[in-house]
């Protein structure tokens, strides 16, 4: 068995951005620190955006950065990692006024992935990150994903002013359904209104910013016939646990049974993610033998958040994991190595 982190990340750095050329050079952003207290920012397209933050403290700042790529394969080699599946950072709220600064920012952070993760390409892959303003330079990303290592096309749940369910993506869904590469929703916002209003609750809203978009996605894909289009398709939702799974499923089964007249339904099946190929990273306190009696074990990953410093972060998870699962060693191993690689078709 081979145990795969199946959510890292990469901390941006000034190196991110070294494969940006010609064009695009003019969209490339600039590091700044502010001469009051020594905040670190991007300037992008524009606007300051924090550089940074949320950053772990038990890695070093190149390993993070991957501009040291054997320093991230020693940590893989203590954390007991054989493969790790690595998302950005910097998007979790990033959005831009401008497409063409969009299309040029996402073209150089995937060639920077492409080319750090192909110094170790048996232990590091990465995700591209997506232009949401533009689906014909999304479709391009996407095979130069498939290309050069890339395992999936990573967005958020509500992407500037489109819904994931929106036919506005539907060209993207059939091109990624005909490479075999998942849509993977990660813990993030992209609408920078619905954003800045959520920051006023407490804890500056995290969990309606960062997870109830996750959360909604998976919702509405449900209810849609997406699945359905695009039946080969894989979608993940990553970095909000697995805990919502038996709410929300037990929510879609009374809510489509109320719309068809019999609210005495039999409740929700737990092959509803296996029949609709979307796969769901679980975290180690989740109540897995609960949320598996919804989910069933076929569609469960898990990651370790590498790179970064809040809720969803465990270093030690994957390890942590294999000794202490509370589920089956079948469903275990399915968790830590089958269920990544169908996911993301390693």
């Amino acid at each position: 068995m081979a145990i795969i982190d199946a959510d890292a990340h990469v901390i941006e750095s000034e190196a991110t951005w070294e494969f940006m050329d010609g064009d695009d050079l003019q969209y490339k952003p600039i590091p700044l620190a502010s001469q009051h207290d020594g905040r670190l920012f991007w300037s992008i397209d524009g606007a300051l955006r924090a550089r940074r933050v949320n950053v772990g403290t038990d890695t070093t700042r190149e390993s993070q950065e991957l501009t040291d790529v054997p320093a991230r394969v020693a940590d893989l080699d203590k954390f007991g990692t054989d493969v790790q599946v690595n998302y950005p950072s910097l998007w979790t709220t990033l959005t831009f006024k401008h497409t063409e600064a969009d299309q040029a920012v996402c073209r150089g952070y995937n060639r920077f992935m492409a080319s750090v993760c192909s110094q170790a390409p048996d232990r590091l892959r990465w995700v591209a990150v997506l232009p949401g303003s533009s689906i014909d330079a999304a479709i391009e990303e996407l095979h130069f994903a498939k290309e050069h290592g890339g395992c999936g096309g990573t967005f958020r749940g509500w992407e500037g002013d489109h819904h994931p369910t929106s036919p506005y993506f539907f060209p993207m869904y059939e091109e990624a359904e005909k490479l075999g590469l998942p849509m993977c929703f990660h813990a993030g916002i992209g609408n920078d209104m619905v954003n800045d209003f959520l920051m006023g609750a407490p804890d500056r809203g995290n969990i309606q910013r960062f997870k109830w978009p996750v959360m909604g996605a998976f919702h509405s894909l449900l209810l849609s016939d997406v699945s359905t289009r695009f039946p080969e398709l894989r979608f993940a939702f990553v970095e909000s646990g697995a805990s919502w799974i038996p709410y929300l499923l037990g929510d879609l089964t009374r809510r489509v049974a109320w719309t068809q007249g019999n609210i005495n339904d039999n409740g929700p099946t737990d092959h509803m993610l296996k029949d609709n190929n979307l796969f769901v990273t679980c975290q180690t306190n989740d109540d897995l033998p609960y949320v598996m009696s919804y989910a069933g074990e076929d569609n469960l990953v898990i990651g370790t958040d590498y790179g970064h410093a809040d809720t969803a972060s465990e270093l030690l998870a994957l390890r942590t994991f294999q000794e202490e699962s509370g589920v089956s060693p079948e469903a275990t191993s399915k968790i830590l190595d089958d269920n990544a690689r169908a996911l993301y078709g390693l």
